[in-house]
C-alpha cells in the first residue's frame, strides 16, 4: 500500500542527516554576514559613482529587498524543512531540471563573488603594504609587494598577469570551511562582529570629526533615479 504522501516524499530530496550545530545565533550572524559582507568595501565606491550621493537610498532599498527575501527564504524554510536552500524549494517547485540549474546558478555565483571579494582584499593588502614609509624607499620589495596582486605571466603573453594573493586568501577561507561547520561559523561570527565594527568605527568618526558637509550632497541624485538604481 502506497498514499501519495510516499510518492511525494520519493520525489523530494532525501532529507538531510547531518547533525545539527548551529544555534539561533550562529544563523543570525551567518545571514548578517552574507547581507553585510566584505563586498561592501570592494563595491561602495563603484557605487558611489554610479549613484553619487543617493548612494545611501541604494542602500537603504537593498536593505529593504534583503528583509523580503528574509521573510520568502523563512517561509520556505518553514513549509520544506529540508537542507538546499533554493535548490531545494526550486526541486520541489518546479521539478528536477529546474532545481538541476538554479544549484549550478548559486555555485557559480559563490565561485564569482569570491573571486572579486578575494581580487579586491588583495588589492586593499597590496595598497596598504605599499604606503608603510618603510617599504616605499626599496624599490625591489616594492616590485615584490606589487606582484602579490599582478604576476606578469610572460610564458603565456605580454598582458597576462595572474593575482597570487587572491589565490592564497580563497584557499584560506576554503581551509577554514573544511575544518568544521561549527568551526567556520565560529569564525564567521567574529569576522561579522570585526565587519561591524569597522563599519560603526567609520560612521561615527565621520560623524564626530564634522567631515561631513552638506554641500557635497547636492545634487543627491547627478545620475537621475536611473544613476541610483544602478548604484
Amino acid at each position: 500500500y502506497r498514499s501519495n504522501n510516499d510518492e511525494d516524499s520519493e520525489d523530494a530530496p532525501q532529507q538531510s542527516k547531518l547533525k545539527r550545530t548551529l544555534g539561533l545565533l550562529d544563523v543570525i550572524f551567518y545571514g548578517v554576514g552574507c547581507s553585510v559582507g566584505a563586498g561592501i568595501y570592494s563595491l561602495v565606491g563603484i557605487g558611489a559613482h554610479l549613484a553619487g550621493p543617493s548612494i545611501a537610498i541604494s542602500f537603504l532599498l537593498c536593505g529593504l529587498a534583503c528583509c523580503f527575501t528574509s521573510l520568502a527564504y523563512a517561509e520556505f524554510a518553514a513549509r520544506v524543512p529540508l537542507a538546499g536552500s533554493a535548490y531545494t524549494f526550486t526541486y520541489i517547485t518546479f521539478g528536477e531540471l529546474f532545481g538541476w540549474l538554479v544549484g549550478w546558478n548559486l555555485t557559480l555565483g559563490y565561485a564569482v563573488s569570491a573571486a572579486v571579494v578575494a581580487r579586491s582584499w588583495s588589492e586593499y593588502v597590496v595598497g596598504f603594504l605599499g604606503g608603510i614609509p618603510l617599504f616605499q624607499n626599496n624599490a625591489t620589495f616594492m616590485l615584490y609587494i606589487s606582484w602579490l596582486s599582478k604576476f606578469p605571466l610572460e610564458i603565456i603573453g605580454p598582458d597576462y598577469s595572474c593575482c597570487p594573493l587572491s589565490i592564497f586568501i580563497i584557499g584560506l577561507c576554503t581551509l577554514i570551511l573544511i575544518t568544521g561547520v561549527k568551526e567556520s561559523t565560529r569564525f564567521n561570527t567574529i569576522m561579522t562582529l570585526l565587519n561591524l565594527s569597522i563599519l560603526a568605527f567609520v560612521l561615527l568618526s565621520g560623524i564626530g570629526s564634522g567631515s561631513i558637509r552638506a554641500e557635497n550632497l547636492q545634487p543627491i541624485f547627478p545620475e537621475g533615479i536611473s544613476g541610483m538604481a544602478r548604484g
